[in-house]
C-alpha cells in the first residue's frame, strides 16, 4: 500500500527509485549538468532548422533558388545568394557564441569542488563526479550541487538536528527555511548503510513523500522538510551531511528547466507577418 506514494503519471503502481545509502548508484548517472542547446555534430542541422522555421528565411531561400533559373530571373543569382549566406552565417555565429557561454558556465558548475565522505574518509571531488547514494558534506554558504536528504547538521540537540537554507534561486523567496534530519546522532563517519525509497525524478519541489531506513532500523517517512534542493544555499549552519537522491538534470531544479530559447526580437515576428502577406500578394 505504501508504494502508492511513488506512483507517477505514465508508470505502473509501485514504481519508485531505490537509493542505497553510502553506495555509488551508477545506474542513475552522475551529477553532470548540461544547459547547452547544440553539440558539435548537431550544430549545423539544428541551427539551420531553427533559422528556416522563420517564414521570412524560407521566402528568401525560395527566391534565391528561383534565380538559379536564368529563364525566370535574368539577374546574376550571386546578388541574392551572398547576402543570404552572410545573414545565415552571422546568425549561426551568434547562436554558437551563446551556446559556448552556456558550455563555459556548465564547466564551472561541473568542476566546482565538494566534500564527499566514503567509508569514513573525506575527499574533495568535482560536482560532476557526485553520484546518487553518496554522502556529501556541505559547509555554510555553499550551494547544494544536487538534491540530498539531510542526515546530520552542526545545529544538533537531543531531539532533532536542523539546518537553514536559502531558496531564492528556486522560488524567489529570501526568507530562510528550516530543514530537519529524520534521524538523530547519525554516525556518518562509521560507514553507515541503508536505503531510501523515493519517487522517480519529477519537477514537484513541494512534494517529497518518501521513506528511509538506516542500518536495518525501522523505516521513517520523509517529506519536503527533509530535502536539500540543488541551487539552494546553506545558511546560518556551519555544516550539514546529506545523502544524494537526485543528480544532474534529474534534480527538482533540473526538471523545472526549459530548453535554451532562440532569441528573436519583436520586429522579427512583425517582419514574418509582412513577408507572408507579400508572398500571398505575389501568387
Amino acid at each position: 500500500e505504501r508504494m502508492r506514494w511513488f506512483k507517477k503519471e505514465g508508470e505502473q503502481e509501485g514504481s519508485f527509485r531505490q537509493v542505497l545509502i553510502n553506495e555509488k548508484n551508477q545506474e542513475y548517472g552522475d551529477n553532470r549538468m548540461t544547459n547547452t542547446k547544440y553539440s558539435i555534430l548537431t550544430f549545423i542541422p539544428h541551427n539551420l532548422y531553427i533559422q528556416f522555421s522563420r517564414f521570412m528565411n524560407l521566402y528568401f531561400l525560395f527566391i534565391a533558388i528561383m534565380q538559379l533559373n536564368s529563364s525566370i530571373a535574368p539577374v546574376n543569382p550571386i546578388t541574392i545568394w551572398i547576402p543570404i549566406i552572410f545573414i545565415f552565417t552571422v546568425s549561426a555565429i551568434k547562436e554558437g557564441l551563446d551556446d559556448y557561454y552556456r558550455w563555459k558556465e556548465d564547466k564551472i558548475a561541473n568542476n566546482r569542488m565538494y566534500m564527499r565522505i566514503t567509508n569514513g574518509i573525506q575527499e574533495q571531488i568535482p560536482a560532476k563526479d557526485i553520484y546518487v547514494g553518496n554522502l556529501m558534506l556541505i559547509n555554510e554558504d555553499e550551494e547544494f550541487p544536487c538534491d540530498m536528504v539531510v542526515l546530520a547538521t552542526s545545529n544538533s540537540s537531543s531531539d532533532q538536528e536542523i539546518c537553514y537554507i536559502e531558496t531564492s534561486n528556486l522560488d524567489g523567496e529570501s526568507d530562510l527555511k528550516p530543514r530537519i534530519s529524520p534521524v538523530t546522532n547519525f554516525e556518518y563517519m562509521q560507514n553507515p548503510n541503508g536505503y531510501i525509497q523515493c519517487a522517480h525524478p519529477n519537477p514537484h519541489i513541494y512534494n517529497f513523500d518518501s521513506i528511509i531506513s538506516i542500518n536495518n532500523e525501522e523505516e521513517i517517512p520523509l517529506t519536503t522538510s527533509n530535502i536539500l534542493l540543488q541551487s539552494t544555499y546553506l545558511r546560518n549552519t556551519e555544516w550539514v551531511v546529506g545523502v544524494v537522491v537526485y543528480t544532474g538534470n534529474d534534480t527538482k531544479f533540473g526538471q523545472n528547466k526549459r530548453p535554451a530559447p532562440t532569441k528573436w526580437a519583436k520586429i522579427d515576428a512583425y517582419i514574418d507577418r509582412v513577408t507572408i502577406l507579400i508572398f500571398v500578394l505575389q501568387l
